[in-house]
């Protein structure tokens, strides 16, 4: 028979051991249970640490509005007063989820993605930098296109001079006698200067739209009368532009422009018929040289059966001053693409020798 003490002894290390083997489980839990918020810690660090390296600022807003993480880049791009104006116009804009903005003097591009719950995250970079950079490479491009047209402009214009001055030498020397061919040539030199002047002085003016809503066929077709009675010939019109097409533009612009291409197309000697086609937003038509064109808005296809455009003519068709026309000032698609362009708009050309041009204009929203 064991003893009291035996048996006591025997109820303890039994107690004991159940003890020591629930602190064991306990502990096992419990680290498994510290486990994941210590990993969330590290991936919680990691995450910001990433954040940090990114040279855009990042900013996370609760649904009130408070910030709730800021990254390094936030901090170095705006001051905290500066951050505070920045974050007052994202709140007032709910509705813009990617712009600009001038703050502080800077201007920062940003992006803001809401979540679900309401949280935004905000991204931005100060395009300060690049804006200036941009501004200074348009005005090389502006130097330098003033430049080039200076020296073509003198070209164009010393050419007549130099016709009349030599003429008017002749007569003054008394070496020829002033007969009309003579002067049938000075005439011709003074207005072919005169039309350079006063295309270049068009071309160079800032068109002022006065805009209205304009049916476009009727534009279409008052341009076309206008030209066809300076030309002998039978030439005809194909409008198949709808008459409830309307687009907001300025009448007279457009009415130039229509003007200017059916003038074109005459004289590139178009066979009989001039087709002006419509095209709204995808739909495709095959052009002259074959390209399958898809309409990005509504179009309007100018089109021609003359003599068409070699490939290094059309390269050069809308340059200033370029023209193969005897006695041409080519300024013609020079000043229908700045129409266009005042539109919001697109001008393309797509030819083919023997067979014909299209002028295809992209009509924008204004």
């Amino acid at each position: 028979i064991p003893s009291p003490f035996t048996k006591n002894l025997t109820y303890f290390l039994v107690y004991a051991l159940i003890f020591a083997s629930l602190m064991g489980v306990t502990l096992y839990f419990s680290n498994l249970l510290k486990r994941p918020e210590r990993d969330f810690i590290k991936y919680r660090l990691s995450s910001e640490e990433i954040l940090n390296t990114v040279p855009s600022g990042i900013l996370t807003l609760s649904p009130k509005g408070d910030t709730l993480f800021a990254n390094r880049s936030a901090k170095e791009i705006l001051t905290e007063e500066e951050l505070s104006e920045f974050l007052r116009f994202v709140l007032e804009e709910p509705s813009t989820l990617r712009g600009e903005v001038k703050v502080g003097g800077k201007t920062l591009g940003y992006s803001v993605k809401i979540l679900d719950d309401g949280t935004r995250t905000v991204v931005f970079q100060d395009l300060s930098e690049v804006k200036k950079l941009e501004e200074e490479r348009k005005e090389l491009e502006r130097l330098a296109f003033l430049g080039e047209l200076s020296a073509n402009l003198a070209h164009e214009i010393r050419n007549p001079v130099q016709a009349i001055n030599m003429a008017m030498e002749l007569i003054l020397s008394k070496k020829v006698n002033p007969d009309e061919q003579l002067l049938k040539s000075v005439m011709y030199d003074a207005e072919r200067l005169s039309g350079v002047v006063n295309r270049f002085l068009e071309y160079a003016k800032i068109p002022e739209l006065r805009i209205s809503e304009v049916k476009v066929a009727e534009v279409i077709n008052r341009a076309f009368n206008n030209v066809v009675m300076l030309y002998q010939g039978n030439y005809n019109l194909r409008n198949y532009v709808p008459p409830d097409f309307i687009v907001m533009a300025d009448g007279t612009k457009l009415e130039e422009l229509f003007l200017n291409l059916f003038r074109n197309s005459i004289e590139a000697d178009t066979r009989e018929y001039i087709d002006v086609f419509f095209l709204r937003p995808q739909e495709t038509m095959e052009l002259v040289d074959g390209y399958l064109y898809t309409a990005k808005g509504p179009t309007v296809i100018v089109r021609d059966y003359g003599t068409g455009m070699g490939s290094e003519t059309l390269k050069r068709a809308k340059e200033l001053f370029f023209s193969t026309k005897k006695g041409g000032t080519g300024f013609g698609l020079a000043i229908c693409e700045r129409i266009m362009k005042a539109h919001k708009g697109n001008l393309l050309i797509h030819s083919l020798l023997g067979k014909g041009t299209d002028v295809v204009l992209e009509f924008g929203i204004l």
